[in-house]
């Protein structure tokens, strides 16, 4: 399979556009995949992941360059590259420029073109900038789904208001990650769903529970992530 492919990647007469990410898993190792996206000789787009490999710590430019250069020797490609398309981290920007260097004279345009920025990367940073005042316009509700999340009895509880009301009950309530964009997004969506039971829930078990005022906040960040979430969707097929 490895050669068929190989042989192919080889034999275009267009060039192959890279994309690589690195990530840990919960056992605290890292690892970096590397794809390929082309055109093959029926003008069909393709991609396929070419390198799946446990990276060392630490993740520096250096080490992400020759983990780079060792899968682009391995498939014998290092001539058919065009792009290659990374997070914006300083250690990608690094890399890249290691990789212009050693390998200039095999790029197109001496590697001026190289380095292709994630566009969900550059999306994720500017809506996480935004974050910062929308958590704290949120941040009763969280602190009630925080309530609820905190025992089964509580749980408990929350479901039998929602059976009551007719809505489905729930296993347990999604509460964000602070950092993680798309989960405030995910958690208010919900939330709002479940707004009847939640200020019902509050107004029994708590002294406060979420304002009109905080709601409405509430759902129009919900529909402002959601032109993001949409465009983040739409850049993960890539």
């Amino acid at each position: 399979m490895k050669k068929e492919l190989q042989a192919e990647l080889r034999s275009l007469d267009s060039r192959v556009c890279l994309t690589s990410d690195i990530w840990t898993s919960s056992q605290d190792l890292g690892y970096m995949v590397v794809s390929a996206h082309y055109i093959d000789a029926a003008f069909k787009i393709k991609k396929k992941i070419i390198w799946f490999k446990q990276l060392e710590y630490p993740h520096s430019g250096y080490a992400i360059e020759e983990e780079l250069l060792r899968c682009l020797t391995d498939w014998e490609i290092r001539e058919n590259i065009f792009t290659l398309t990374l997070d914006n981290a300083s250690n990608n920007t690094t890399a890249c420029e290691l990789l212009v260097t050693d390998c200039k004279y095999d790029l197109m345009f001496g590697g001026d073109h190289l380095h292709v920025r994630c566009c969900a990367h550059i999306l994720n940073i500017l809506v996480q900038d935004g974050m910062r005042t929308i958590h704290s316009a949120i941040k009763m509700i969280r602190e009630l789904l925080k309530h609820i999340d905190s025992s089964p009895s509580r749980l408990q509880a929350f479901n039998s208001i929602a059976n009551g009301k007719g809505v489905a009950s729930k296993a347990g309530v999604y509460l964000d990650v602070p950092t993680r964009w798309n989960s405030t997004y995910k958690m208010i969506r919900e939330a709002s769903d479940y707004k009847a039971v939640l200020n019902a829930y509050a107004s029994k078990y708590l002294e406060v529970c979420p304002s009109e005022e905080e709601w409405m906040k509430a759902e129009a960040i919900c529909e402002f992530l959601k032109a993001f979430e949409d465009l983040t969707l739409l850049f993960q097929p890539t």
